[in-house]
C-alpha cells in the first residue's frame, strides 16, 4: 500500500498487558479484556467489547506471558479483513482482523486513516467509541 504523505505509527502510550493464549504473528489485530481475568487480553471475535490494537503478540498458551496494546490516540498499523476506506470506523471480525462497523451498537476500536484491502496492513489511529448507525 502507498503512503504518499510519508505517515508513520506514532504511539501515544502503550499499556502491558497478560497473554495466556497464542496471539504470536497477531500484531495488529483487535484484541479485548478478559471478562474474567484482569489485564488479560484475548483475539477478539466480535463487536461487543472495546476493542484494543495488539502491538507486541506473544505465545501464552503454557505459560502466561506478556504483552502490550496502543492507547487511544496512537497511530498504528492494523490488519484489514475487508476491503475500507480512509475515515472508516474499525470493528473486529470474528478473526480478530479489522473491518468497517456496519450496525448500530458495534464497538469500535480504529479510525481509517489510508484506504485499505484484505490483508493489507494500514494505518489507523486507535479510538474507542461505538456506533450510532452503520458506517458500511
Amino acid at each position: 500500500m502507498a503512503n504518499p504523505t510519508g505517515v508513520r505509527e506514532t504511539i501515544q502510550g502503550t499499556l502491558t498487558v497478560i497473554i495466556d493464549s497464542n496471539l504470536t504473528s497477531k500484531e495488529g489485530y483487535a484484541v479485548n479484556f478478559d471478562a474474567t481475568d484482569d489485564f488479560v487480553v484475548n483475539l477478539a471475535a466480535d463487536q461487543t467489547l472495546p476493542p484494543f490494537v495488539l502491538l507486541e503478540g506473544a505465545d501464552g498458551s503454557v505459560t502466561a506471558t506478556v504483552g502490550t496494546i496502543a492507547l487511544p490516540g496512537s497511530v498504528v498499523k492494523v490488519k484489514i479483513g475487508e476491503t475500507a476506506t480512509a475515515g472508516k470506523f474499525l470493528v473486529p471480525t470474528a478473526t480478530g482482523t479489522w473491518e468497517v462497523g456496519d450496525a448500530a451498537g458495534e464497538r469500535y476500536g480504529v479510525i481509517l486513516l489510508e484506504n485499505a484491502t484484505l490483508g493489507d496492513l494500514a494505518l489507523g489511529v486507535v479510538q474507542l467509541g461505538e456506533l450510532e448507525a452503520s458506517d458500511a
